[in-house]
């Protein structure tokens, strides 16, 4: 396997297994590189796939933070900022040309903090979920 490199400091990425997935990680910045189809099976389960509704239709976030380019790209291409599930408070990186996803320090914990706030809601049932992902593919809901 090539050894990949963190886009923010450049460190080499480690790997490890989550839930069966080979995931790789900076040791120094704690990021995270998810391969297209695992961010559903690292979050908190819910109905429907997050994965899915972040990026089939996505929230493109212009802030201030740096862009930074897919570590799996060989030509490193420059990943776009998506608000996950449309939410702009939480900003992840995703190469549209291999679907790479990286997570900042932290930025799994804030997903699943929203998936179970989402679940425990009391108007948030499983068939609501699936509402949900499926009004923010939409573009008819912004979370």
């Amino acid at each position: 396997m090539k050894q990949i490199n963190c886009p923010h400091c450049d460190q080499g990425l480690q790997a490890y297994q989550h839930n069966d997935i080979d995931i790789e990680y900076c040791p120094s910045c704690k990021g995270v590189v998810l391969d297209e189809g695992e961010l559903d099976p690292v979050a908190i389960e819910t109905a429907g796939s997050i994965e899915y509704s972040t990026f089939a239709s996505p929230t493109i976030v212009t802030e201030n933070k740096q862009t930074i380019s897919c570590p799996k790209c060989p030509t490193l291409t420059p990943m776009q900022k998506v608000g996950f599930l449309g939410d702009q408070t939480i900003v992840l990186d995703h190469c549209d040309a291999c679907g790479v996803i990286w997570l900042d320090y932290q930025e799994l914990e804030q997903i699943n903090t929203k998936m179970t706030q989402l679940n425990q809601s009391s108007t948030t049932s499983p068939l609501s979920v699936r509402i949900l992902n499926a009004m923010v593919y939409f573009g008819l809901y912004s979370v």
